[in-house]
């Protein structure tokens, strides 16, 4: 039989990396979309509207991203971490 050593001090250290990152892509797609509503001011016409028509496109598939990274981080991990610890408690 094989033996799987998880460290729950570890898996709780990368779920805290997650949320980390969960926070540093938020500000990208924050960043990026104040870039475009200024751009918005600055770019006219019909090829300016398809541009910011697909940017509106990406806005819910971004928001996805940033949500999982959170759920990895907060609860996925998180949730491991304490379910192994309890583990090695018994």
């Amino acid at each position: 039989m094989s033996v799987i050593r998880i460290e729950p001090d570890e898996v709780e250290k990368r779920g805290i990396e997650f949320t980390r990152m969960h926070g540093e892509v938020e500000g990208l797609v924050n960043q990026a979309s104040g870039t475009m509503s200024n751009l918005q001011t600055q770019f006219l016409g019909a090829r300016a509207k398809m541009i910011f028509d697909q940017w509106e496109e990406m806005l819910p598939r971004l928001s996805n991203a940033i949500r999982t990274l959170d759920d990895a981080g907060r609860r996925l991990l998180k949730d491991a971490a304490a379910d192994f610890r309890r583990v090695d408690m018994q």
